[in-house]
């Protein structure tokens, strides 16, 4: 008895040993916004171009018609971030979360680990009237009018786990209530807020355990007419966080709170816990089976495999009638013309209440019942739209539309371009391991990677990036190793850092059994690399951890933000035209300084007559040269690594390309 119960306690210890080496953590910059505030301050249309003064009754926002920041129109700030990855099951398509990033896409600087919590975002709604009603006619609010304000909520949601003192407010503000404070002679007149309703945080777990739901709705009466019935009455939600307390490079935003369909208006009750409105939840799925985004040239080797068969749907009634709804989508090639259209007829939705998401298969489970075309493009994007068309008269619109965009380019993603945590090992010699699988033999040129940012930078480390070959469904051999890679980070969206692996590396069934292959890294420190982690994807079975030795199967569900890039005859997968070998020749290469253009004769009448042009590509299709045809080029500034030359004739818009190998 003795024995059993210490083979069962040290399995419990190794269990959480093994648990405790991999750590998930919040970020503590957000991409997303500091990338769209610089869009917004160069694009005037990303701005509104009109806000009114005072909103009339009905407030209604579902967070469907725009992302990374609330509605101008509708709220007077922009701290809670617009977004459809961070919530579980929403009610509709669209959050506001509110979490420790501020409005700028950083951690609050007032942050500090002293204190057991700060005050964090605000989403605040723009001045209301709420003295008067307009329709039918003109008169005042009473108290009978029963005005009520409702909102659904989630703790954590995608997120990471809230610490003790986090929390979420509802505040309302009466436009005749201020503060007066004097400070060092200087009068400060503030809004009073006055707190209506609150909540503590707890996981997402015990959130529906205790409530039996991924999102509560909460009602709020506004009784106190004296006080609030006023022309500028304002309310806001408001959350406070406590930071993690663990060393620096584990510190992270910890606390995120989802907030879906807030609706204010009189001639409610408590029970009013319904809204007329049928919408799509969540975002709009990839029809491709094991990849976000792959390259074309694999997609074309077995396009028929890389198909999902269905896609997974979520639409819900909020309401309690059942309501007559058709539903379709429709792809198109970039941006063009539609070449598939799928209709999935008509049908009565059953209320969410009562049977959850609908099920009826041609709209939870629409057959992706078509093939991409089969091209020969460097780059495509085919473009889906989800559509629901409803009642005329129900609340929202937007949330009747999804779009999603496929790409095929250079690399191969599980990852949607979104972090929602960070990734990290409590290891010093830790190893990571990300699997993949070609359909033909290709080139690995490069490994992107995305970093989240922390404060300090403590995540700014060494690493050794690393490519195994497979071993019975586990990383194998070491094939390439490249040692002094330092981690780094920009705060553009989307923005990888690329690491050039300084040679071609071919995947193929002699070296790569079924070209599978693995990227990842060993560390050389037992800091938080912090890579970018997408919790709505999830490639765990893909992803495996070494710290003891021994290769285990991750325990975190998710897709890490690390893409290859491949390729076979050119990095950026553009077939080359027959008889491009009596175009041009590069001499020498590889190269380290001038590179000699050696036309041959079909080109040189166009070199003469100035209609050449000579377009560098690096191995992400950034273009490092673009000038006219000389008869050498000075690639002594560019970066070691694989390009691709190509010689442009304007005249004829003839193509012709050579790959170029640059050396130190």
């Amino acid at each position: 008895m003795n024995r059993q119960f210490l083979l069962i306690s040290l399995f419990a210890v190794l269990w959480t040993s093994m648990q405790a080496q991999e750590i998930l953590t919040g970020i503590e910059f957000n991409a997303s916004i500091q990338q769209f505030r610089r869009e917004a301050a160069e694009n005037p249309t990303l701005k509104s171009s009109h806000v009114p003064d005072k909103l009339k009754l009905p407030f209604t926002d579902d967070f469907s018609k725009r992302l990374y920041f609330p509605d101008p129109l509708l709220w007077s700030d922009s701290a809670a971030f617009i977004n459809t990855d961070y919530a579980v099951e929403a009610p509709t398509t669209g959050v506001a979360t509110l979490d420790a990033i501020n409005a700028f896409g950083a951690i609050y600087p007032e942050a500090n680990l002293n204190l057991k919590y700060f005050s964090a975002d605000y989403l605040t709604s723009r001045p209301i009237r709420i003295d008067s009603l307009f329709a039918p006619s003109s008169r005042p609010i009473k108290r009978s009018d029963s005005l009520y304000i409702s909102f659904f909520y989630q703790p954590q949601g995608t997120g990471t786990t809230p610490l003790p003192y986090d929390s979420l407010f509802l505040q309302f503000h009466s436009p005749r209530e201020f503060d007066t404070i004097i400070l060092n002679g200087k009068t400060t007149i503030l809004p009073v807020w006055r707190d209506v309703w609150s909540t503590v945080g707890m996981t997402l777990a015990e959130f529906r355990a205790k409530y039996n739901t991924n999102f509560r709705q909460v009602l709020v009466p506004i009784r106190d007419s004296a006080r609030y019935y006023r022309d500028g009455f304002q309310f806001r939600f408001h959350n406070y966080v406590s930071l993690n307390k663990e060393n620096p490079s584990w510190q992270s935003n910890g606390c995120q709170w989802n907030i879906d369909y807030v609706y204010l208006n009189t001639g409610r009750s408590l029970h009013d816990t319904v809204h007329k409105d049928v919408a799509f939840s969540g975002r709009a799925p990839s029809m491709l089976k094991n990849y976000e985004a792959m390259p074309y040239n694999q997609y074309r080797a077995n396009f028929i495999k890389e198909m999902q068969d269905s896609l997974i749907m979520k639409i819900s009634n909020l309401d309690t009638t059942t309501y007559n709804i058709s539903y379709h989508y429709e792809v198109t090639r970039d941006f063009g013309n539609p070449i598939h259209t799928y209709r999935g007829g008509s049908y009565f939705i059953k209320p969410f209440a009562t049977d959850g998401y609908s099920d009826h298969p041609p709209f939870a489970r629409p057959p992706i019942n078509f093939l991409y075309p089969i091209g020969s493009q460097q780059k495509v994007f085919f473009k889906t739209v989800h559509s629901l068309t409803t009642d005329p008269n129900l609340k929202v619109k937007s949330n009747d539309t999804l779009r999603f965009t496929q790409v095929f380019s250079n690399y191969y993603a599980y990852d949607n371009g979104t972090a929602e945590a960070g990734y990290g090992l409590k290891s010093a010699t830790a190893k990571l391991a990300y699997r993949f699988k070609l359909n033909r033999n290709d080139s690995l040129l490069a490994v992107q990677m995305f970093f989240n940012q922390s404060r300090i930078g403590s995540n700014l480390q060494f690493f050794t990036l690393t490519v195994w070959n497979d071993n019975y469904g586990k990383p194998g051999q070491i094939v390439f190793e490249k040692k002094g890679i330092k981690a780094n980070f920009t705060d553009s969206l989307n923005k990888f850092q690329t690491f050039s692996l300084d040679k071609i590396l071919f995947i193929d069934n002699v070296k790569f059994p079924g070209r599978i292959f693995y990227i990842g890294w060993q560390q050389t420190t037992d800091d938080n690399l912090n890579v970018g982690f997408d919790r709505y994807n999830d490639a765990s079975q893909n992803t495996f951890y070494n710290t003891s030795g021994e290769w285990v199967n991750t325990l975190k569900r998710g897709a890490l933000m690390i893409r290859p890039i491949v390729g076979l005859e050119n990095p950026v997968g553009i077939n080359q035209p027959d008889g491009v070998k009596n175009s041009f020749e590069l001499f020498p290469n590889p190269a380290s300084n001038l590179v000699n253009i050696i036309l041959l004769p079909s080109f040189q009448n166009a070199a003469r007559s100035g209609d050449l042009r000579i377009i560098i590509f690096d191995i992400t299709n950034r273009t490092t040269y673009n000038q006219h045809y000389s008869e050498q080029v000075d690639v002594s500034s560019f970066s070691k690594g694989t390009y691709l030359v190509s010689i442009i004739n304007v005249k004829s818009r003839e193509k012709f390309f050579r790959k170029l190998l640059v050396t130190r």
